[in-house]
C-alpha cells in the first residue's frame, strides 16, 4: 500500500513529496499492548528521514534527526541499530529491486516497493538482530493561528521571524488563519510489516509573516533550530519510555 511505503531514500524525493500529507494517527500510538512491545522490541533499527515536506532532502533531514532518534531510543531503554548501518542496507535494496517505478507507465510500483521495504525489514533483522524498524519521515501540516502563534501536534510556534521586534508583535495581534509546519512522523514494524507504533510532533513553521505576506522558509533554515528538532524527537517517542516511579 503507498500509505505504508514510507522508503527513506533520495530517490524517492520525487514520490514523498506527491504523498506529504501525513496519515491520521489515533490518539494511542502503541498499536499493541506496553508489555507486549517492551517483552518483544528491544533493539529498533533507525531508517534514513523521507522529507515529504520538499523543504529539504534526505540527507539533510536525517543528519537533523536520526542520531536525536538514536538518543531517544536509548533513554527509552531500546537499543538502536545506528542509521550509518541501517541506510546502505537501504540502498542495496533498492539497487536490487532496480528502481521502483514502472518503466512503461513513470509510476510507482507498489508492489516493487513493499517488496523493498520487506527485504529492507528482513536484512536490519537478520544482520543486526533489529526487533523492529523505525521509518521517520517529514511532512506538511496545516496548522491554525490566531495573533502571533500556531499550534500543531503539540507544539505552539511564532509565525514571525526570529528576530521580529515588539512593532512586529503587535502588529499580528488580531490576525488568524492558518500555515504551512512540518511534523516529524516516527513508525516503528516489526520484521513482518506489522506496525507497532506510530506517533508525530510538530518541528516548525514552513513559512513566516514578513511585511504583510507569508514567505516561505528557505532550505537553510530548515531544521536550523537543535532545540525544536529534539523536542520534537521527545514528544514522539514518550510514548515508549517508561513511566517515572
Amino acid at each position: 500500500m503507498v500509505s505504508r511505503l514510507i522508503l527513506p531514500l533520495a530517490l524517492l524525493a520525487s514520490f514523498s513529496t506527491a504523498c506529504a500529507s501525513a496519515p491520521k494517527y489515533s490518539a494511542d500510538p502503541l498499536k499493541i499492548p506496553v508489555e507486549e512491545f517492551r517483552a518483544k522490541v528491544k533493539t529498533i533499527a533507525v531508517a534514513s528521514v523521507v522529507d515529504a515536506s520538499g523543504v529539504s532532502d534526505t540527507d539533510h533531514a536525517s543528519a537533523a534527526f536520526c542520531s536525536l532518534i538514536e538518543k531517544g531510543l536509548r533513554d527509552s531503554g531500546i537499543a538502536p541499530v545506528p542509521n550509518a548501518d541501517v541506510s546502505p542496507v537501504q540502498k542495496r535494496a533498492l539497487e536490487a529491486a532496480g528502481g521502483l517505478f514502472d518503466p512503461n507507465t513513470g509510476k510507482l510500483d507498489d508492489a516493487k516497493a513493499d517488496t523493498v521495504l520487506a527485504a529492507i525489514r528482513h536484512e536490519v533483522h537478520d544482520r543486526f538482530q533489529a526487533d523492529a524498524i523505525v521509518l521517520p519521515r517529514l511532512v506538511v501540516r496545516k496548522a491554525n493561528f490566531n495573533g502571533e502563534y500556531a499550534a500543531w501536534d503539540n507544539v505552539r510556534q511564532s509565525i514571525l521571524p526570529p528576530d521580529a521586534g515588539i512593532l512586529q508583535k503587535m502588529s499580528v495581534g488580531q490576525l488568524y488563519g492558518t500555515v504551512a509546519t512540518m511534523s516529524l512522523i516516527l513508525r516503528i514494524e516489526d520484521p513482518e510489516g506489522r506496525l507497532l507504533f506510530e506517533n508525530g510532533a510538530g518541528v516548525q513553521v514552513l513559512a513566516r509573516y514578513v511585511s504583510g505576506s507569508f514567505q516561505s522558509i528557505q532550505k537553510s533554515d530548515a531544521f536550523a533550530n537543535p532545540q525544536d528538532n529534539a523536542a520534537a524527537v521527545e514528544l514522539a517517542l514518550e510514548p515508549l519510555r517508561p513511566a517515572k516511579k
